[in-house]
């Protein structure tokens, strides 16, 4: 995949190269490869980073519903978009600078780059795949009316939305690697070997209709099913911003242990197997093409339960060190080669 375009003066790219630089700097040099132990953090603590600004947002509108008048549908989509955008815009930053300086796994190559031919349909979809979102989950639960709050059971409905998606991702995305016919519908994602955040929007039409659509389409309804009168639309929110803050987590290749944390609260404690972390997802890029395995984005339990788990390589558990975080300063030694 040639990407050139952001060597251009800056006053030479369009919107899209603009927006694909702000997301995520294409000028910034690699990081130094590093040979250390992983830094890690725990799903608790990524619930903690990452839960409490769509929170934030929730209060907000709380505030306005309290003070001035309910917002109606429109104008929730668009509210609700932007909430999108800033919380999963501040999980790319966030892992990008963690990159930085932590390093990327297989980190003697450099991450992909937004390719030249794909700025403006990948900067395209960073927007509408968004409004695409929010807007259907708006259409099935949003009631303006409603009081403006989250329910106490909004991470078992976080667990259950993240496992009911990944079974359908997991059916979709192991068919298209298996089922000749419709490898077609997949075959552009896996163009990236090392892919970055900006990169999980690289897909033809037929994936984006079923990641942006059905998946989450069939999760929403099946959450709703299981929790009829606590399940609402700020419950589906938060559902649906942690998901997608998972799949900017998956593609970004920092090379510290970080798990799917919807689902990683509970399988840490029950099926620690069952935990996806961020090299899992890497390997999947970096070695699957027809054949693969790690097919799961919120979990590997259907890997495990049908058979496709991979083994994490740089990130085993003895390779983890488990009192070092991604806050921590980064220990000497850490790019020194382990025969230096």
């Amino acid at each position: 995949m040639r990407s050139t375009w952001f060597l251009a003066p800056r006053t030479q790219w369009s919107w899209a190269m603009a927006l694909l630089n702000d997301m995520q700097p294409h000028t910034t040099p690699a990081p130094p490869e590093h040979f250390g132990r992983l830094p890690a953090m725990s799903s608790a603590a990524a619930l903690a980073t990452f839960v409490p600004r769509v929170l934030a947002f929730v209060a907000l509108q709380h505030a306005v519903h309290r003070a001035w008048r309910p917002l109606p549908l429109p104008a929730a989509v668009l509210y609700w978009s932007v909430a999108y955008q800033v919380c999963v815009g501040h999980a790319a930053t966030l892992l990008l600078r963690m990159g930085a300086k932590w390093g990327f796994f297989d980190g003697a190559r450099p991450r992909d780059k937004v390719p030249d031919l794909m700025t403006t349909k990948i900067a395209a979809g960073i927007l509408w795949s968004c409004v695409v979102r929010i807007a259907l989950g708006a259409l099935f639960l949003y009631d303006a009316a409603a009081p403006v709050r989250v329910s106490l059971a909004a991470p078992l409905h976080l667990f259950v939305f993240a496992m009911a998606l990944d079974l359908c991702f997991y059916t979709y995305h192991r068919s298209c690697h298996e089922v000749d016919s419709l490898w077609a519908i997949h075959k552009t994602h896996h163009l990236t070997k090392h892919p970055s955040p900006a990169l999980g929007l690289l897909a033809d039409p037929g994936q984006e209709f079923l990641e942006v659509i059905l998946c989450p389409t069939l999760a929403t309804l099946a959450t709703k099913r299981l929790f009829p009168a606590s399940f609402g639309f700020y419950e589906w929110a938060l559902c649906i911003i942690c998901i997608n803050i998972m799949e900017v987590l998956g593609h970004s290749g920092v090379r510290a242990h970080l798990p799917a944390f919807a689902t990683g609260w509970v399988f840490g404690v029950l099926l620690p197997r069952a935990v996806l972390t961020i090299e899992q997802h890497d390997l999947h890029h970096r070695e699957g093409w027809r054949r693969s395995t790690n097919y799961g984005k919120q979990s590997l339990f259907w890997d495990w339960l049908f058979g496709t788990l991979g083994e994490r390589r740089e990130g085993r558990d003895d390779n983890v060190d488990w009192s070092l975080g991604l806050w921590d300063a980064v220990p000497a030694g850490h790019t020194t080669p382990p025969s230096a």
